[in-house]
């Protein structure tokens, strides 16, 4: 019994390496998302599979296939399905519908030009910077290795994708995207 639980961890040790060999990891960062841990998998030298998780503006998942196209396979092309960039979800609420109050005897409204540069001013500083919302949707993207596709080194990675926001005040298509610098372990 000694020996085939040794036997069976001897060989469980030898295909471990085997299969991280295949496997990367990598951290990444950029915009919209400032921070990008992602996991891929290589079947060989030119092709890598991946799925990363993504956050900073807002957050989400992302998954893809990417392909080298260069002869040194610093270059390659891939798609994305899942997060690929953020939009704002909601509607810019600093318009003034009141009705003209005239406060002096020249007509002029008072106080109206404080208020509104007051609410743009706090949308931009809070409601704008905050309130971004995760495009889900399929996208193209291109990245360069520095040391080719499969090799442990810096990777710049750019991304671009039609998608939908669903949790906004209002249904929103639209194209989005982003890039990113990170290194592959």
């Amino acid at each position: 019994m000694k020996k085939q639980f040794l036997i069976a961890a001897l060989l469980m040790s030898c295909t471990v390496p085997a299969l991280a060999g295949e496997t990367h990891f990598s951290i990444s960062g950029g915009l919209p998302y400032l921070v990008i841990p992602e996991v891929s998998y290589h079947p060989n030298q030119e092709q890598r599979w991946f799925l990363n998780y993504k956050a900073g503006l807002d957050d989400g998942v992302s998954a893809g296939f990417e392909q080298a196209v260069s002869a040194n396979r610093r270059h390659a092309l891939g798609v994305v399905l899942g997060a690929l960039g953020v939009k704002n979800g909601h509607r810019h609420a600093c318009e003034d519908n009141s009705p003209v109050r005239p406060d002096d005897a020249n007509g002029n409204e008072s106080g109206d030009e404080f208020d509104n540069a007051g609410c743009e001013i706090a949308y931009a500083l809070i409601v704008a910077a905050f309130d971004n919302h995760t495009v889900n949707g399929l996208g193209v993207s291109y990245s360069y290795s520095g040391n080719g596709l499969s090799e442990a080194g810096l990777r710049v990675k750019f991304e671009l994708g039609y998608g939908r926001i669903e949790d906004a005040d209002f249904d929103k298509n639209g194209y989005t995207g982003g890039f990113s610098i990170g290194y592959q372990f």
